[in-house]
């Protein structure tokens, strides 16, 4: 299966003190936005988002447009990029 792979992974902590989740493909941020692990409401930037990785693993959006989608709604409910041990490496976690 082709899982459309970012070109970096987008880091994810879905709740302070949680492990962090590494991203990496559509595939993976489809599975994480329709899991019932997400923190909270599904708006409509979540479903921007979903619908973008939908479109990735269809074949009709550039796998390039989901990590940004995928910010947008975890920016969306306090969380932000801290970089986590590498220049250009990032975590999305819950301010505190």
């Amino acid at each position: 299966m082709d899982d459309k792979r970012f070109d970096r992974p987008v880091k994810v902590r879905l709740a302070e003190g949680a492990k962090v989740l590494s991203v990496s493909s559509a595939y993976q941020a489809s599975g994480l936005l329709a899991s019932t692990d997400w923190p909270a409401k599904r708006t409509a930037l979540h479903r921007v988002a979903f619908e973008a990785a939908e479109k990735v693993l269809e074949g009709s959006a550039p796998r390039s447009t989901v990590a940004p989608v995928l910010k947008r709604p975890l920016a969306k409910l306090g969380y932000w990029l801290t970089p986590i041990s590498k220049p250009g490496n990032g975590c999305i976690s819950r301010a505190v």
